[in-house]
């Protein structure tokens, strides 16, 4: 009881004082306290071939669990019942982006930040008091040597040169590469020091943050590449683009596996599946359509918004996807049946970004009304909604002053990392 106490388990104080009763008899020498033993259990005498009765405090309990475990069991049932818990949220503000930004995006140890810009730069912040260190390399891909850089220095001195920022390690590592507006960064999933970019000049590149240079080059899709994401195992990634294609990719090559076809307007937005076997994609056409990674083909086509769809986003368990875009409004699809099961409204700008808590049963959502909305998918509502009116799911609303919402991510212990920079 006293360690109880000192270490603030208040749930589990009041579960055991409520369940279980203690009688103090006395303190021992060394100032621990005594407790009583359980109630005397009885047990009947009975043949081998029957059940056996247990008497519990006065009561039978016949050929199941004890009635301790029995009364725990549902509170512990009545507890995950309530509505979900508000999250803390934690939002990163990008200042004076002269340079236009077009995306945020977190690693999945949540430590490291980057930020996409129109100006074909990528820069990558470190969430910890640790810099940015950068290894030495032999060669920078995005910085061009002449011959009249070797006027006043030799190659050694050229290298030592270019390698003389390892020493001053920066806050900020700055990727340059791209030859047109960075739409979308990616961090790999079990690899955090690698990031995945798709650009306006058509291509998807991969870059290694210990050398803080690229690696490799992708190239397939024949118009600006608008998303990029990647499997939970990072075998794969996949990219979707204004050519009305989206593309399956791996890392050690670099043209595209598999092409999945079917859109009649750009795609937008990509999602993996969080069992990696499917994929979803939303486009401008007004549709979202679920493919299977192996087959390329459509399993399902999802029907019901009414302007382009630019976010995605699977729930943890699998069984749900939600989307949102233009049309200010969010659905939520079951994808065993293919059904809408809920539509979210309450945004008065274009929703850039989704998701769902490890639960599955909190969704969050923000846009470009500079507000974050959190909505209780465990409510059932029977009363349709007019418009200019929030759903009933709507559990609560969070503006952000002037910030456009451009990343949401669920981390440990239910809070809500958000992105965004000043309008």
């Amino acid at each position: 009881m006293r360690f109880l106490t000192t270490e603030e388990n208040m749930i589990i104080l009041q579960v055991f004082n409520q369940y279980i009763q203690t009688n103090v008899t006395g303190a021992l020498p060394n100032g621990n306290i005594e407790l009583s033993s359980m109630p005397e259990v009885k047990e009947e005498a009975c043949d081998a071939t029957s059940s056996s009765e247990v008497t519990v405090n006065g009561q039978d309990n016949k050929g199941g669990l004890p009635l301790l475990e029995e009364e725990l069991a549902s509170a512990i049932k009545a507890v995950r019942e309530l509505p979900p818990s508000l999250p803390s949220i934690c939002f990163f503000t990008f200042l004076n982006t002269y340079q236009g930004l077009c995306s945020a995006s977190l690693s999945q140890d949540k430590r490291r930040l980057s930020g996409s810009f129109e100006d074909a730069s990528i820069s990558v912040w470190s969430l910890e008091p640790d810099v940015l260190a950068r290894a030495e390399v032999e060669c920078d891909p995005s910085r061009v040597a002449l011959a009249a850089d070797f006027i006043h220095c030799t190659q050694t001195e050229m290298k030592e040169k270019l390698n003389r920022r390892t020493i001053q390690s920066p806050e900020r590592a700055n990727l340059m590469g791209h030859r047109g507006a960075v739409y979308k960064t990616r961090f790999l999933q079990e690899s955090p020091g690698h990031l995945l970019s798709c650009s306006e000049d058509c291509s998807v590149r991969l870059w290694d943050l210990v050398s803080q240079t690229n690696s490799v080059i992708y190239k397939g899709h024949a118009s600006p590449v608008w998303d990029v994401t990647v499997s939970s195992t990072d075998t794969w990634f996949a990219s979707c683009s204004h050519d009305t294609t989206a593309k399956l990719w791996t890392f050690d090559r670099t043209f595209p596996l598999r092409s999945y076809i079917g859109h009649s307007l750009d795609v937008d937005c990509v999602e993996f599946h969080p069992n990696n076997n499917y994929l979803a994609t939303g486009s401008a056409d007004k549709t979202v359509r679920f493919w299977s990674v192996a087959e390329a083909r459509t399993v399902r086509l999802l029907q019901g918004h009414r302007g382009s769809v630019l976010a995605l986003a699977f729930s943890p368990d699998g069984k749900l996807l939600a989307s949102a875009g233009e049309d200010r409004r969010i659905r939520v699809w079951d994808l065993s049946s293919g059904h809408a099961v809920k539509e979210l409204r309450g945004h008065s700008d274009i929703v850039y970004s989704l998701a769902f808590d490890e639960n599955s049963r909190l969704l969050a959502s923000g846009g470009g009304d500079c507000c974050i909305r959190l909505w209780d998918l465990t409510k059932t509502t029977e009363a349709s909604v007019g418009e200019g009116h929030s759903s009933a799911e709507l559990l609560g609303a969070f503006p952000t002053k002037s910030a456009l919402v451009s990343f949401l991510g669920f981390s440990n212990h239910n809070v809500l990392l958000a992105a965004g920079a000043s309008s």
